[in-house]
C-alpha cells in the first residue's frame, strides 16, 4: 500500500497455488492444474476526517477461470469457491 496525504493506493495478489485433481474423476476434472494469480487494484482518497472516495478494479488483468465441468459450480463450469468466474469488475464507493 502507497500513501500521500489523502491518496492511498494499493495492488492486491491473490495466488491459488497448484492443484491434484481426484484420480478417477471425470476425464475433464483429473490431473494437475496450475497456479493462478489473481490482480486487484484500488484507489482512495480521504475528503477531511469523515469522507473517504474508494474507487478500485478486481481481477485487473480479466484472468478467466479453468472450465472444469465442475457440478458445483452450476453454470460457471469451475470451482466458484476458488476461480473467479466474473472477470474483470470496476466498482466506485
Amino acid at each position: 500500500k502507497w500513501t500521500s496525504g489523502p491518496l492511498a493506493i494499493a495492488l492486491e495478489l491473490s495466488h491459488i497455488g497448484s492443484l491434484k485433481l481426484l484420480p478417477g474423476a471425470p476425464p475433464n476434472q483429473n490431473g494437475t492444474l496450475p497456479a493462478y494469480n489473481y490482480l486487484d487494484l484500488n484507489a482512495s482518497w480521504d475528503f477531511g476526517d469523515r469522507t473517504r472516495v474508494l474507487l478500485g478494479v478486481t481481477n485487473l488483468t480479466d484472468k478467466q477461470p479453468p472450465v472444469l465441468g465442475f457440478p458445483d459450480g452450476g453454470d460457471a463450469g469451475t470451482n466458484v469457491q476458488l476461480f473467479d468466474p466474473l472477470g474483470r469488475q470496476y466498482f466506485i464507493g
